[in-house]
């Protein structure tokens, strides 16, 4: 049995990661959250003396970059520091996105800070102790981010759009909780690597919106654009939220992100349409 230390136990991924190693109790699992203690106190370096493995599943999604001066490379510098100072002999699993390889330099301040996150332990010469494991969207039951855009897909008729569409690679939340806790079974095979988890099962927007039976009419790019503008400023100052920003925009309609082909690869089989009609409870 391994001694877990989970970072942002209060998070989405964090929450869920929790819950299936604890409902499959053969791990010993530490829930850590910023409110209990900082990076930098003796309390949070008593317990990095204690661990075997961290779980790095902290992180500012793309909508609370909009809203906060905090980034995910800040938090992960704040994170190695600890595990040096702590000079404890720890395997780091860090949680990152397939948008960290940008080789194409897209402006996403998202996939440009998570980069950045990635390089933070060859700074601090963790790297052979790390793996780095890129993801891909992942939702699943009450999604705080990707709730309220399903919704307003349920209650309105939404348009295909006229375009060579990307596909979607989305996993639940749920897949990749079961899929961190087969890493642990043997968690010094993976350090050192970057990896990606991904969905065999991939779709378009179109493909989404036909299958529940919502289309109405079909819009060009440009179109489609102007309406996510609309509903974005609506979203923004109506209920606060930033759930439409524009690099979600491109990301359903205009990239596709490429895989760094070098790197392992964890293939799911999730049914993308049945994990996005049930993020909520309203029924379509």
């Amino acid at each position: 049995m391994s001694k877990i230390l989970v970072l942002g136990a209060n998070g989405f991924i964090g929450q869920n990661i929790i819950k299936t190693f604890l409902t499959i109790n053969k791990h010993e699992v530490i829930p850590h959250t910023r409110n209990d203690s900082s990076y930098s106190s003796s309390e949070f370096a008593n317990l990095l003396k204690k661990v075997e493995v961290v779980i790095n599943c902290t992180g500012i999604g793309l909508s609370k970059l909009y809203k906060t001066t905090q980034t995910n490379s800040k938090l992960t510098q704040d994170i190695c520091s600890a595990i040096v100072t702590a000079n404890n002999d720890v395997t780091i699993f860090h949680l990152s996105t397939i948008k960290a390889y940008n080789y194409e330099a897209r402006s996403d301040p998202y996939a440009l800070d998570k980069a950045q996150s990635e390089r933070v332990f060859q700074d601090f010469n963790l790297l052979s102790k790390t793996c780095i494991l890129r993801i891909p969207t992942i939702t699943g039951f009450n999604d705080p981010n990707f709730t309220p855009f399903i919704s307003l897909l349920k209650k309105f008729k939404f348009p295909l759009v006229k375009a060579n569409l990307p596909k979607l690679n989305i996993i639940s939340v749920s897949s990749l909780a079961k899929t961190m806790h087969n890493l642990m079974n043997n968690y010094k095979d993976y350090t050192g690597q970057i990896v990606y988890i991904l969905n065999n099962n991939n779709i378009t927007w179109n493909e989404f919106v036909q299958s529940i039976g919502k289309a109405s009419i079909t819009l060009s790019l440009n179109n489609m654009k102007i309406l996510w503008f609309i509903i974005s400023i609506q979203n923004y100052f109506i209920k606060e939220r930033v759930p439409f920003p524009k690099e979600r925009f491109n990301d359903l309609f205009v990239y596709d992100w490429a895989i760094e082909k070098s790197c392992k690869t964890i293939m799911l089989n999730d049914d993308i349409i049945d994990l996005l009609r049930n993020i909520d409870e309203k029924k379509i």
